[in-house]
């Protein structure tokens, strides 16, 4: 009966042993799924980070074109300013120099001149009737 004991005894060992051993499995295969899928959401993660990165330097590319045209254009306003600064400047010179003629000719037509042709000179002649 002894040994019939002994017997349920290492059986009841086993049997709980056996168990324990099955749970532990149980959960190491439960936490390779896991990992697996750890690892899945991992890879997708740094697959998304490089697409960002690469998306990220495209953006950087383009910021630096659009920044080097914005510069061309600025450089091309300053330019285009400054012949307008100094066409504008030469316009006001004319305006200046016609204002003048305008009063010169206003004096001279104040002094009442007259031309007086060469007496023999018949282009001359016309050229004074035309004139005055």
């Amino acid at each position: 009966m002894q040994e019939k004991a002994e017997k349920e005894q290492i059986i009841k060992t086993l049997t709980s042993e056996n168990l324990k051993i099955g749970s532990e499995l149980s959960e190491a295969e439960q936490s390779g799924r896991l990992c697996t899928i750890l690892e899945r959401e991992i890879e997708y993660l740094n697959q998304q980070v490089e697409s960002k990165d690469k998306q990220m330097h495209l953006t950087q590319l383009q910021l630096k074109t659009s920044q080097e045209a914005l510069d061309d254009t600025s450089k091309k306003l300053d330019e285009v300013g400054a012949q307008f600064h100094e066409q504008h400047k030469e316009l006001k010179q004319v305006e200046q120099e016609t204002e003048q003629t305008r009063e010169q000719l206003k004096n001279l037509e104040k002094m009442n001149l007259k031309y007086e042709a060469v007496r023999e000179d018949n282009v001359d002649k016309q050229m004074a009737a035309y004139l005055n």
